[in-house]
């Protein structure tokens, strides 16, 4: 069985769910990511275009074939990785 790292956010992009899988992969602990904006792993430069897209698809929802995607994740290091997610507006 694969465990995946899981984040959960709100409508309003605070972290409400991040599993242990996240915290190995990302290097943020659970108790620093929960209740935190998404802005803690989205890196600065691809913040402005994060939210707009973020938005858009809690408005007006995504499409199947954009539901995976390649992200630049900002991990505890600095360091900036690309990783692959399943994006799923749930409300």
């Amino acid at each position: 069985m694969t465990v995946e790292a899981l984040v959960v956010a709100d409508e309003e992009g605070v972290i409400r769910l991040w599993n242990r899988v996240a915290s190995d992969l990302f290097g943020h602990a659970g108790d620093v990511a929960v209740g935190a904006s998404l802005d803690l792993i989205v890196p600065e430069p691809y913040r402005e275009r994060h939210w707009i897209g973020y938005r858009r698809a809690w408005d007006e929802g995504i499409e199947e074939q954009q539901r995976i995607a390649v992200m630049p994740v900002r991990c505890a290091d600095g360091e900036v990785r690309r990783f692959a997610g399943h994006l799923l507006p749930v409300k």
